[in-house]
C-alpha cells in the first residue's frame, strides 16, 4: 500500500488486549477513535469532568485523570451478560485499586496508539503496578 486513498479504504481493526491482574482478568477492546481521541483535546469538557469527578470522590481530580476515567468505559468489555461499566465504577476502580487502574489506562491507551509499543514485551508501567499490587496483597 502506498497511497492514502488506499490506506483509507482500509477500515481500521479493533484491537482487543487482555490485562491480567491477581486472579482476574480484564478485556478492552476499541481502535483510535476520533470520538474517543478529541476528548483529550477538549479542554471544557475535561474541566467539567474533573469537577464532577471530584464531588464523587470527595477529593481533587486532575483533567488527565478525568480524561482516563472517560475513556475506560467505552473500551473496558464487561462480562457477557452484564451492562457496560459506566464511569463512577471506573472511579472506584481507580480510587480503591489503584494498580489496576493503572495498568487499565496503559492497555487503553496502547489501543488507542497514545503510547508507542515497548521493544520485545518490556512493559515498566505493568512492572510497577504489578510490583504494587503484589504489595498490598
Amino acid at each position: 500500500m502506498s497511497s492514502l486513498r488506499q490506506l483509507l479504504e482500509t477500515p481500521v481493526e479493533d484491537v482487543t488486549t487482555i490485562v491480567n491482574y491477581k486472579d482476574f482478568t480484564f478485556t478492552l477492546s476499541g481502535r483510535p477513535d476520533a470520538t474517543i481521541l478529541a476528548m483529550y483535546g477538549d479542554e471544557a469538557k475535561l474541566k467539567n469532568s474533573a469537577l464532577h469527578l471530584s464531588k464523587l470522590a470527595k477529593k481533587p481530580i486532575s483533567t488527565t485523570f478525568a480524561a482516563h476515567v472517560e475513556m475506560l468505559p467505552l473500551l473496558l468489555v464487561a462480562p457477557a451478560g452484564e451492562k457496560k461499566y459506566d464511569k463512577s465504577e471506573v472511579l472506584k476502580l481507580a480510587l480503591n485499586h489503584g494498580p489496576l487502574f493503572l495498568l487499565l489506562v496503559q492497555a487503553a491507551t496502547k489501543i488507542l496508539g497514545l503510547v508507542p509499543p515497548t521493544d520485545e514485551g518490556e512493559d515498566p508501567i505493568a512492572e510497577v503496578a504489578v510490583k504494587n499490587s503484589s504489595a498490598a496483597a
